[in-house]
């Protein structure tokens, strides 16, 4: 009898470990943070400060007036790096992570950002999905030198793209993937407009 409670108890065990636990299938991958590396890489200044703000109504508010629609609500947390040298000239700079998600994957993006303008752009973490195509960097760089009052939209035709204000020349095959990707984009420099992080 002993045998056959032993037996029945090692089998239930093993099961525990095997084919039968169920494991959730997340929606996306983990979301890497921004990190003092990240911050290091887009500038090297002596002096890299890693902070926090907690979104008030009143700046929430203020965002979503300024981006145009609603992304941000109270008690939101922004985090970027402030990146500084002081002598012999001051320089200061602000880093941040844009995240998206869409036709091309998960998409994590640094945004470096300077007298609010995007001053740099560089790719951190895709995710591929649906047999896409890795972001070329000719689309990145399309997008630093824009302040809030460029145009941000991605062309519809390709000779929109030497019209005035320019817009946003598409990644071939991937314009609505394009456009999410302008848009997080955009949406860091509402958030650094409102927290006077310029």
């Amino acid at each position: 009898m002993y045998r056959f409670f032993y037996l029945i108890f090692s089998f239930l065990f093993l099961m525990g470990f095997t084919g039968c636990t169920t494991t959730q299938k997340a929606d996306h991958p983990a979301i890497h943070p921004l990190t003092f590396e990240d911050a290091r890489g887009m500038y090297n200044l002596t002096d890299v400060r890693h902070l926090h703000r907690t979104l008030t109504a009143a700046q929430s508010r203020q965002i979503n007036k300024v981006y145009g629609k609603e992304i941000t609500q109270e008690g939101d947390e922004v985090t970027y790096f402030k990146s500084e040298r002081r002598k012999p000239t001051r320089i200061k700079r602000f880093t941040f992570l844009a995240k998206t998600e869409g036709g091309l994957g998960w998409i994590e993006i640094l945004v470096g950002t300077f007298q609010g303008r995007i001053d740099r752009v560089k790719l951190k973490k895709q995710s591929l999905m649906n047999g896409g195509v890795a972001i070329p960097s000719e689309f990145l760089r399309q997008l630093t030198g824009r302040s809030l009052e460029s145009s941000w939209e991605v062309a519809k035709d390709p000779a929109e793209v030497f019209t005035l204000p320019s817009k946003i020349k598409a990644i071939e095959g991937y314009p609505q993937a394009s456009q999410e990707i302008s848009d997080a984009i955009r949406k860091v420099l509402a958030i650094a407009k409102v927290l006077n992080l310029e």
